[in-house]
């Protein structure tokens, strides 16, 4: 699971492969983290996940939060 590198539309971007951006941008650390959320799994419907993503995007702003204070 994951998302492929191959994108050159954004710069400073972790998806684009021939840029050497240091670090994780803000939007992109959100959505590896929603990915990766507990309550996300393979398999589930468009619907199941619409039950959950609120949860994990909550999750994910305040993980991210957390670290910059």
């Amino acid at each position: 699971l994951g998302l492929p590198t191959d994108s050159d539309t954004f710069k400073n971007s972790l998806f684009n492969e021939f840029d050497d951006t240091e670090g994780i941008p803000k939007l992109e650390e959100v959505v590896i983290k929603i990915l990766y959320d507990p309550e996300i799994r393979a398999g589930m419907t468009a619907a199941q996940v619409l039950e959950v993503f609120d949860g994990a995007l909550e999750r994910a702003f305040d993980s991210i939060s957390q670290r910059v204070r």
